[in-house]
């Protein structure tokens, strides 16, 4: 049995948390930000999709584990590049900086 059960939900925390205050922020003032909140919230709900994606398999270890979830959310970017408008940007900002962090809490271990 592996040994980081809540692993998905914490990571989605911590990948995340930040990003979906963003997009909160942004679509609260959208006389400002215009529809860049929605952008960043796509990108949110798109790199979720990917994490939840990928199985916990029971022998899994951490590391295999996120390394697969990396390869994911790095296959969602493309596909969001490819398949988006995103006039300004700002999901496709969102995104990069969740891979970026999801990098550093892989050097991390």
């Amino acid at each position: 049995m592996n040994d980081f059960a809540p692993a998905p939900t914490d990571l989605k925390r911590r990948l995340l948390d930040e990003e979906r205050q963003d997009a909160t922020r942004r679509l609260a003032d959208t006389e400002y930000w215009g529809d860049a909140g929605l952008w960043v919230n796509l990108a949110v709900r798109k790199v979720e999709e990917a994490i939840d994606g990928v199985p916990v398999a029971p022998d899994a270890r951490r590391d295999e584990w996120t390394a697969a979830v990396a390869a994911a959310v790095e296959a969602a970017q493309e596909t969001f590049r490819k398949e988006e408008d995103d006039p300004d940007g700002y999901g496709s900002a969102t995104l990069h900086a969740v891979r970026r962090r999801l990098a550093d809490i892989m050097e991390m271990k």
